[in-house]
Order: C-alpha cells, then sequence, then structure tokens
C-alpha cells in the first residue's frame, strides 16, 4: 500500500519534504496512537525523536527500543516495526527512503 494516511490515526502528521526516493516527516501521537505493525519494501525509516520518549519496536530482531528527545534511530527496509509513546505525547522527524515508498501492513503477535 502506498499511501498510510487512512490507516491509523493521529494528532498530526505533515509531509515537511517530498521528492523522488526520499520523504521527511513531522508527527505527533497522543498517548493512545501509534503508527501499526508494517514494514517497508525499500526505504529505511529514520526517526527524529523531537519529544519523547518513543518506542520503536522492532521484530527480526525482537527489540523495544526506547528513544530520548534528540536520539536517532534507523530501522531498516523490510524490518517489521511498531511506533507509540511511550505513556505521554510524542513529537518525531522521519526520513523515509532512499527508494519508492510503500506501507506494508503485517500481523504481529505483541
Amino acid at each position: 500500500m502506498a499511501d498510510d494516511s487512512g490507516l491509523y490515526e493521529v494528532k498530526k502528521r505533515d509531509t515537511l519534504v517530498e521528492a523522488p526516493g526520499l520523504r521527511v516527516r513531522h508527527f505527533e501521537l497522543t498517548p493512545d496512537q501509534g503508527v501499526p505493525w508494517h514494514t517497508h519494501t525499500e526505504i529505511d525509516d529514520t526517526f527524529v525523536v523531537l519529544d519523547g520518549p518513543l518506542i520503536v519496536e522492532t521484530r527480526n530482531p525482537d527489540a523495544r527500543n526506547k528513544l530520548a528527545t534528540g536520539d536517532i534511530f534507523k530501522v531498516p527496509a523490510g524490518q517489521p516495526h511498531y511506533v507509540h509513546g511511550d505513556d505521554g505525547p510524542v513529537r518525531f522527524i522521519i526520513l523515509q527512503g532512499v527508494g519508492t515508498y510503500d506501507f506494508v501492513p503485517i500481523n504481529v503477535d505483541t
């Protein structure tokens, strides 16, 4: 699926830059929101935390990565991940590239 905008609710989602093979977005999540488990075929997701903590859970390998304000974290293409706050609101920038963007929802037992 190329567009994830209708799949989950977030407080704010703004595209800051979009060019062939690269996208930069700003997200704000309330404590009860998250970006559901998904993966990307070609692109990496690189998170820059503006207000945290931000939790990025991954599979293959299984990990729960707790990121503080100012942290940067990369999820490589093909790695399933789930993004959410830690009992509070969160803001982050995400760099998505290089390659064709897609959003592939997956079911993961959590």
